[in-house]
């Protein structure tokens, strides 16, 4: 405990010797924390994607449209093959490719799964991971109204409604997610 009291007061007396230090020491942190907020962003907005649709559907239009209507990716393309789509990524012209395999309507339609994929460029990590979460959800969503779309014709009016349930997530501290609102507290 005595070491770290003349430790103290031999760094305390550097500060007060040296006039300089008492801006670097209180400044430059607060400086650095509100350049920094705004310069190491984590959002998202209009990621470049390409479509490889080999239904040319209703559902797969529906879902290409809910990509672009979310406001976190911009369709650059449809493409007619994975490797038109995969060297467009390769020249960094897109960030991530959906792939959309044939009969995927007829599968959705009759209940069963129908796999898509996605293919996400991982130079930047960080970004890759938001691009497969806001992706996901996404889907998600879209796969979410194509069971109701099915439960409908399936299940009469009245066993669907006792049988839903809809989530709606709220956010109390941040409700438009804003990641300045994380990062400087």
């Amino acid at each position: 405990m005595q070491t770290i009291r003349f430790l103290l007061y031999k760094e305390f007396l550097q500060i007060f010797r040296n006039r300089f230090m008492l801006p670097i020491l209180f400044v430059m942190p607060v400086v650095q924390l509100l350049v920094l907020s705004f310069a190491a962003t984590y959002e998202l907005k209009e990621v470049q994607f390409v479509i490889v649709d080999m239904d040319h559907s209703p559902s797969s239009r529906e879902l290409a449209e809910k990509f672009q209507a979310s406001g976190y990716f911009a369709l650059a393309g449809v493409m007619p093959n994975m490797d038109e789509a995969i060297a467009k990524m390769d020249r960094g012209e897109t960030r991530m490719i959906l792939h959309l395999p044939p009969n995927l309507h007829r599968e959705l339609a009759s209940g069963k799964a129908a796999p898509i994929q996605l293919l996400i460029d991982a130079v930047d990590g960080v970004s890759a991971g938001l691009i497969q979460s806001y992706s996901g959800a996404i889907i998600r969503d879209f796969n979410t109204g194509m069971l109701m779309d099915i439960q409908s014709q399936t299940v009469s009016a009245s066993l669907q409604r006792n049988q839903s349930i809809q989530i709606v997530p709220v956010y109390w501290y941040n409700p438009d997610l804003n990641y300045i609102n994380f990062m400087v507290p």
